[in-house]
Order: C-alpha cells, then sequence, then structure tokens
C-alpha cells in the first residue's frame, strides 16, 4: 500500500516538473512540433541534449525519491518506530536536491560512456546509407542493410551491457546515501 502511495504521490509532483521543463527546453529551440527528422537534429542540438539529459535526471530522481521513501519507512519498522508515508515523503524532500543531484550524476556518466557506441553507430550508418536510398535499403534489404542490422545490434548488445554494468555499480547508492546521512 506504502509503495502504491509513494508511486503516486512522487509521480503527481516530479511527473508534471519533468514534463515542464522538457516542454520549455523544446520550446526554446523555436519549434512547437518536431517531426521525424527534426527529433535527431534537435537531440543532437545543445538544447535537445539539455532537454535529454535533465528529463533523464528527473526520472532517475523520482525512481531515487521512491526508493528513499520506502527505505526510510522500512528502516523505521524495522526500529520500532512508526513513521507516516506523508512524514515520509517530508523526510524524502529535505534531501531531493541530492537525489536530482545524484541522476543528473549518474546519467551524464552513462552518456559518456555510451558515447563512443553512439559515434560508432553514426559513422556506421552514415557509411552504409550515403550510397544508397533508405527507402531503397529498408525495401530491398541488400547485403549492406544485412551489415548496418548486425553492425546495429552488436552496439546496441555493447550499450546494455554498459548499462548493466553502471546498474550494477550503482544499485546501492541510494541506500548508501540515506545510511551517510544518518536518517535510517
Amino acid at each position: 500500500m506504502t509503495d502504491i502511495f509513494f508511486k503516486i504521490i512522487v509521480t503527481a509532483i516530479f511527473g508534471p516538473i519533468s514534463a515542464w521543463i522538457f516542454n520549455r527546453l523544446v520550446a526554446s529551440s523555436g519549434a512547437w512540433v518536431i517531426g521525424n527528422e527534426q527529433i535527431i537534429s534537435f537531440v543532437l542540438s545543445p538544447v535537445g541534449m539539455a532537454a535529454v539529459i535533465i528529463s533523464s535526471a528527473l526520472a532517475l530522481a523520482i525512481i531515487f525519491a521512491e526508493q528513499a521513501g520506502i527505505i526510510l519507512i522500512a528502516c523505521r519498522f524495522n526500529a520500532g518506530q512508526k513513521i507516516s508515508a506523508y512524514q515520509a515523503i517530508r523526510q524524502m524532500l529535505k534531501y531531493l536536491r541530492v537525489l536530482i543531484e545524484l541522476g543528473l550524476r549518474q546519467i551524464i556518466i552513462s552518456f559518456l560512456y555510451l558515447a563512443p557506441l553512439a559515434a560508432v553507430a553514426g559513422i556506421t550508418f552514415y557509411m552504409l546509407s550515403s550510397q544508397q536510398d533508405l527507402n531503397y535499403l529498408l525495401v530491398e534489404k541488400p547485403p549492406v542493410f544485412w551489415i548496418g542490422t548486425a553492425i546495429a545490434a552488436g552496439l546496441g548488445i555493447c550499450g546494455l551491457l554498459v548499462i548493466a554494468w553502471l546498474y550494477i555499480r550503482w544499485i546501492f547508492s541510494v541506500p548508501l546515501f540515506l545510511s551517510s546521512i544518518g536518517s535510517t
């Protein structure tokens, strides 16, 4: 029950904040509607990169805030102390800035680790698709299409391994933070 309560409250608080920031960043790019070609251009622009990084960091902060609240309740329960979900949210909000910073650091580090794979993917796409029309490649599926697909699959697997490695390194970051401040 407490888990559901936290998901509702945290999403109600941080969801609109994240959406508002993303909308402001998109609007600052000069366009209100973004088509398929503009999506890649937008994401690769400084404003687009900032939008992706900030939105991703806030999404992680939502997850971290939920974890922090549940951990606070569980630790207080184990210590024989009662704490309501509302009190846990108030306690967790005191550390919201740190949770957002943690999410921001993890997103930036993840992107830095994944950047070489993205560069290889971009170079591969350019080299394989510059000789042919994209629609031709998708419809006819010549050998160059399958080469590109194999390279993309290999890069995707490498990306998943990098993300898994980072996740394993960071899995205890929120509990360690809470124990370091003595709130548990």
